[in-house]
């Protein structure tokens, strides 16, 4: 899971079950400062997991992957 700004995290499988990608709160589009257009909630992690302004999600069937997979950022 990546940022437009370069950030990432990887989750176990188990984990990447249980996230949410919001785009709203309350009925209101997140603001720009909280993640918008889109924000991962990981209820498993603490909110410095939550990656802001998405803008990519990767699933990968073996953790070896990772080392070799280019991360592009549009």
């Amino acid at each position: 899971m990546t940022s437009v700004t370069g950030y990432s995290q990887v989750f176990t499988l188990e984990e990447a079950s249980q996230i949410l990608v919001g785009t709203h709160v309350g009925g209101e589009p997140i603001s720009h400062l909280h993640g918008s257009p889109a924000r991962a909630i990981v209820p498993s992690r603490r909110g410095s997991f939550w990656v802001k302004w998405l803008s990519e999600i990767v699933v990968l069937d073996s953790i070896g992957q990772i080392l070799v997979h280019p991360i592009s950022i549009r």
